[in-house]
């Protein structure tokens, strides 16, 4: 047995598992052309909505997570990975650590963009850290961990369940 830190912060303890990938690579990653390069992506831009305002017209801080998240997504879709495809093929990616700091405030209808930095990849684990601007001004920083585990919950180790995704990951980290 081998144990793996994973969701919730709990120890998971699971025998290792050979798995047998009965798929393409191209079956296994969204891509549109040749995948982009991370220093040609574009930062993640949008406005803030009135929903996610408090009386104030202040954004909630809660937002900030989903604009980590909706950068991120963007982010990896640019690279040529589809979360919404790593899912279809068994790789689901839970957050198991959020952080932020809030800086300067951001408003109804403001525009705003957020730089995604990806920060560290063992293929257990990644790890990504971000960056919201505003009228270039810094509003606020973060990070989120995640790690990769199957449908089941089973934490996965990706160069042995998915070799060409760990080095597409360790490319776009420099892992």
């Amino acid at each position: 047995m081998v144990s793996y830190f994973c969701t919730d912060r709990r120890t998971v303890r699971a025998p290792f598992r050979a798995v047998l990938l009965l798929f393409s690579v191209s079956d296994f990653l969204y891509l549109k052309g040749e995948p982009m390069e991370k220093e040609s992506v574009r930062p993640y831009e949008r406005s803030v909505n009135y929903y996610e305002t408090d009386q104030m017209g202040i954004a909630h801080h809660s937002n900030y997570f989903r604009y980590f998240e909706e950068a991120r997504m963007d982010f990896m879709k640019q690279l040529g990975l589809d979360t919404g495809e790593m899912e279809k093929q068994g790789v689901i990616i839970p957050n198991v650590d959020a952080y932020a700091k809030y800086l300067v405030r951001l408003n109804f209808s403001d525009r705003f963009t957020v730089k995604v930095t990806p920060a560290l990849f063992t293929g257990v684990r990644m790890k990504f850290e971000y960056e919201i601007t505003s009228g270039g001004k810094l509003c606020a920083t973060g990070y989120t961990t995640h790690c990769f585990v199957s449908t089941d919950m089973q934490t996965i180790i990706l160069k042995r369940t998915h070799p060409e995704l760990y080095r597409r990951l360790s490319e776009i980290f420099g892992a």
